[in-house]
């Protein structure tokens, strides 16, 4: 459960997953569509699972923004974050809960959190950063980016053009990754 306050865990609630194990041995091909605000433990059921949709907070409208992703008109998007196999794998799990009771969280990471992190450690994700499918494919061009070393003061994202290139009509968004800051810690 999540809610104001407090950090929930990384497994799902009680019987979330047996609920999805039976859900799937009655219908292998079952959608989970799961609602978070960040990953969850899917070790049990993932690989027989044929479609993840995460939903985030979608709020009231959500069975609305879900009928229209079916594939008449297919929106296209991948993750901005990554999700790990295991909470032991995320980068910030030695420091993300405060010690004792001290109710004091010391970030130890600085830069080196998501894919930073995931590639600082040598841990492979579950779902990288960028990861995401779609029923059509695109010619992405004109990519615009600021030169290696010169400094931006106000945040300019990169910026391109994608054109689909399937049958199916559909748009995109893209997703940019800086490269590591080798041996950086921004505390």
């Amino acid at each position: 459960m999540e809610g104001e306050g407090a950090d929930r865990t990384f497994e799902l609630p009680l019987g979330q997953d047996e609920l999805i194990e039976q859900i799937e041995a009655i219908n292998s091909k079952a959608i989970v569509l799961l609602t978070s605000g960040g990953n969850v433990d899917m070790n049990r059921w993932i690989d027989k699972t044929p479609v993840l949709l995460e939903t985030w907070y979608a709020g009231q409208e959500q069975a609305q923004q879900l009928r229209i992703s079916c594939p008449v008109v297919q929106i296209h998007r991948q993750v901005t974050v990554s999700f790990e196999k295991r909470w032991e794998d995320n980068p910030v799990h030695d420091s993300y809960y405060p010690i004792g009771d001290s109710h004091r969280v010391d970030y130890q990471a600085g830069v080196f959190v998501g894919y930073r992190g995931y590639q600082k450690n040598g841990v492979a994700p579950r779902f990288p950063f960028g990861f995401g499918l779609s029923y059509t494919s695109f010619v992405y061009k004109d990519l615009k980016i600021a030169p290696r070393g010169m400094v931006i003061r106000s945040p300019s994202p990169p910026r391109t053009q994608a054109e689909p290139q399937g049958q199916m009509s559909s748009s995109s968004t893209s997703a940019s990754k800086i490269p590591s800051c080798q041996g950086q810690n921004a505390n």
